[in-house]
């Protein structure tokens, strides 16, 4: 019996303790994490986006935001998994963020809420994030 590979996720969160929880609730259920609390220190940890399978990113950060990120990363790897957060309750910012074709999950979120949301995104998943009374 082989086990599976380890999933490797990014996850970029400029705010510390959330950034220690995400990073907590991913290797908890049993993904590697590679973690970083900006889009800069993102792109130095991760030279060779082959290395990961998704990218787990705060919309807000210092200097580039996390859909910056996100749209730099998938212009070099299309097919790489991208599932955003953010805190902003404005849904007009999350219609935006959505137009991107990237998955959205609002803060606060659960642990079952994020790994429901991470695992949507691989490939294999259901292509389908939300929490009841989300609207896609």
């Amino acid at each position: 019996m082989t086990s599976e590979p380890t999933l490797r996720i990014l996850v970029v969160e400029d705010d510390p303790p959330l950034l220690a929880l995400a990073k907590a609730i991913l290797k908890r259920a049993g993904y590697e994490v590679i973690a970083a609390s900006s889009a800069e220190q993102a792109r130095t940890q991760v030279p060779d986006l082959a290395t990961i399978d998704a990218l787990f990113s705060d919309v807000v950060l210092p200097q580039a935001s996390g859909m910056d990120l996100a749209e730099q990363l998938t212009r070099e790897r299309p097919d790489l998994p991208v599932l955003l957060t953010t805190g902003q309750t404005d849904p007009s910012r999350h219609q935006e963020i959505r137009a991107t074709g990237h998955q959205l999950l609002l803060k606060p979120y659960s642990p079952e809420h994020l790994c429901d949301a991470l695992r949507a995104v691989l490939p294999g998943g259901s292509g389908i994030v939300g929490r009841a009374g989300d609207r896609p």
